[in-house]
């Protein structure tokens, strides 16, 4: 005779439903109830509060996973536009639903398997908030979605130099190891990757406010300390904006975000070898921001190439040593 499902101590209309069939394939079923991610091993419910919930390793963590393989904040989730969405916050070994990795958003459906790192989850809702569209495979947003970003572009600097100097295998290995250091570094800084495309990198943080235009400024320049294998100069560029951009699903379902200022962050980046300075935000960047722990020095305002208007831009200076104690 199978053992009892305790109730619920949410306050669930309903409770969960479960056989040996079911445990055995790691599916749940809950009727006509809130939402909640249910932890396959050890069986867990978790209510989700529509104001959000991050899902972490990090005690500060609303849901919290004790976990080698979980980030310290690895995704989250919320309501938002009328549906479920999940985000992947960067995390080290990503996120993925119905073993479709997560880039950007992703839009969720009762019955969605999640899997964060080696954890996996079953995620439940009110049916009737899934469209009709979306009532089978992998659940994704269809429609672009716009939203303030930090922007950040890096680019390896004398690539075709390198490129010259390398075999076909050691070229590879040598950018394979940039791109690793760079995914580690935006992780910790709580980037989206959004994607390497060849020698570069573009990733953003989800709202333009301080902490997030902080993070950025020290990823940047974690960028900029990567030390590369012995015998190799693998410089960088960094450009960092602010700005509305739409959040759209691609046809291979990866999520890239576009807009015009996702191409003025690309443009800045360009500016770092013109100006000579490895770090360059744009004035946006800067606005509103007295207490910015770094200090910036105006570079002047640059035509910037399929932009109609020129672009302010400000060099991130070197942080100056504390002065020693006397």
């Amino acid at each position: 005779m199978e053992a009892a499902l305790p109730p619920p101590s949410h306050g669930f209309r309903t409770t969960a439903e479960f056989n040996s069939r079911d445990r055995e394939a790691g599916l749940w079923e809950i009727k006509n109830m809130e939402a909640c991610l249910v932890q396959v091993s050890p069986p867990t419910e978790h209510p989700l509060p529509e104001s959000g919930t991050v899902i972490g390793r990090a005690t500060s963590a609303a849901l919290r996973v004790d976990d080698p393989s979980i980030s310290r904040e690895h995704a989250r989730i919320l309501h938002q536009g009328g549906f479920w969405q999940i985000m992947d916050l960067g995390s080290s070994n990503g996120t993925l639903v119905n073993e479709m990795p997560v880039r950007g958003v992703c839009r969720l459906m009762n019955g969605d398997q999640l899997r964060l790192g080696s954890c996996k989850f079953l995620f439940h809702c009110n049916p009737d908030e899934a469209s009709q569209d979306t009532q089978s495979g992998a659940t994704f947003l269809s429609l672009p979605e716009t939203r303030q970003v930090v922007l950040l572009v890096a680019d390896l600097k004398g690539f075709t130099h390198l490129s010259s100097q390398l075999s076909s295998t050691e070229l590879a290995a040598a950018v394979r190891f940039w791109c690793d250091e760079c995914r580690r570094i935006l992780a910790q800084h709580g980037a989206v990757l959004d994607k390497f495309i060849g020698d570069c990198a573009f990733a953003w943080w989800p709202g333009c406010g301080a902490v997030n235009r902080e993070q950025a400024v020290r990823a940047a320049r974690a960028l900029l300390e990567i030390t590369p294998p012995a015998g190799l100069v693998m410089e960088c560029g960094v450009a960092l904006h602010c700005g509305e951009a739409a959040l759209c699903r691609m046809p291979d379902s990866s999520f890239t975000l576009l807009g015009s200022q996702v191409n003025t962050a690309f443009r800045m980046e360009s500016l770092t070898r013109q100006l000579g300075h490895p770090l360059l935000v744009s004035a946006r960047f800067c606005e509103d921001w007295p207490d910015a722990p770094f200090h910036f020095s105006e570079c002047g305002v640059f035509p910037l190439k399929g932009l109609p208007e020129p672009v302010q831009v400000f060099a991130v200076l070197p942080e100056t040593p504390a002065p020693a104690s006397p």
